[in-house]
């Protein structure tokens, strides 16, 4: 194997079970960031879904996550992910994920779009009743 590296084989044959590297500073870092960039999105995806529970679907809460969720796939993610793929030692496709997130995120655009509409039409029903 390359310096710093090492493979776990399955037993009795060549094939490999495990590759890994020596954990350095960088390596630590790395998979930190990583860890804290997707521990956030899914703690934000999960307040989106928290809305779609909702007895009442259209509300000011509820819009308030969908644009957390779509900022941070628009906005947070790709200067974190670039942050990250500077110092990254690992192969990991960083455009095909600013990418998938930036499809996300403008999906989720769109939809608090929509729910922007269904807001206003809820207090409009509110004030009427």
């Amino acid at each position: 194997m390359e310096q710093n590296r090492f493979a776990i084989n399955i037993p009795f044959t060549t094939q490999h079970f495990l590759l890994g590297s020596e954990y350095t500073l960088v390596y630590v870092l790395e998979m930190v960031l990583g860890l804290a960039l997707y521990g956030l999105f899914f703690w934000v995806l999960s307040n989106v879904f928290k809305t779609f529970k909702q007895e009442r679907l259209f509300t000011k809460d509820g819009l308030k996550n969908l644009k957390q969720f779509y900022q941070f796939n628009l906005l947070l993610y790709p200067v974190l992910a670039i942050v990250w793929s500077l110092f990254s030692v690992e192969d990991f496709p960083f455009i095909a994920m600013i990418v998938a997130h930036a499809i996300m995120g403008v999906f989720i655009f769109f939809m608090a779009a929509i729910f922007q509409q269904g807001v206003n039409l809820q207090n409009e029903q509110d004030l009427y009743i």
